[in-house]
């Protein structure tokens, strides 16, 4: 595995012949219509549903630890899937939920607006978790039993959605998680190598290059490869 890399082309062909890796994030499309690109993100339900089974069949072969963010309007089907491909596949690997708590949401007038995105963690490893010590509330009321060094995150993580003030935000693409939430994810589990499926603006990338960690992205769009490639000094491969 090269330190970075940006792979075009789909995510299941890649997963289908990849090597081992500690750790894979996967932000899949919501099948709500978005064009990303050369990609609109409309196929039917069973389509869609049955390209998620196999992507976390095909992960979890491959890694210690995988993350999957979607979507509330596909939690009980995906949580279903999940179920059952441990139970009957993957019985070694255990599931937790966290939610991505976010400022910014978009603007609903008919009913309350989402705030939250699932984000599911499946692995077989334990967690590390003090690489990712925030302030507790004692310490910020300065209160004397606080904990030196701050505690290990509740399951609800806040992190504004990347607006278009933000200095991170790449215009040219729809959606965009924070980096603050991928790298989280990250030292989380200790990665020292992560695949992420669904390039997007390369964030997962960009936080890798950063944290030192070795990446390789996927994307299928052939425009937002060459522009994350630009952006990063990475050719990308076919």
């Amino acid at each position: 595995m090269k330190p970075y890399k940006i792979v075009c082309g789909d995510v299941l062909a890649f997963l289908r012949t990849a090597e081992t890796v500690d750790c894979i994030i996967a932000d899949p499309p919501d099948n709500i219509g978005l064009r990303y690109g050369e990609f609109v993100d409309t196929v039917s339900a069973e389509e869609y549903y049955s390209r998620i089974e196999l992507l976390i069949l095909e992960s979890l072969r491959l890694c210690k630890t995988l993350w999957l963010s979607y979507y509330w309007k596909h939690d009980l089907r995906i949580k279903s899937i999940i179920e059952r491909v441990l139970r009957c596949r993957h019985p070694a690997f255990g599931c937790k939920t966290f939610i991505w708590r976010f400022a910014f949401g978009q603007h609903n007038t008919s009913d309350c607006g989402s705030g939250f995105r699932f984000i599911v963690r499946l692995s077989r490893v334990e967690m590390l978790g003090q690489d990712i010590k925030v302030e507790s509330e004692r310490q910020r009321l300065g209160d004397a039993r606080a904990a030196v060094g701050g505690r290990v995150p509740d399951d609800v993580w806040d992190f504004p959605r990347v607006c278009g003030t933000h200095a991170e935000r790449q215009a040219w693409h729809p959606t965009q998680h924070p980096q603050g939430l991928m790298a989280r994810m990250i030292r989380l589990c200790g990665a020292k190598s992560v695949y992420d499926l669904y390039s997007g603006t390369g964030t997962v990338l960009r936080v890798c290059k950063e944290m030192g960690v070795e990446c390789t992205s996927v994307e299928i769009d052939q425009e937002y490869c060459r522009r994350v490639g630009g952006d990063l000094g990475i050719i990308f491969e076919r």
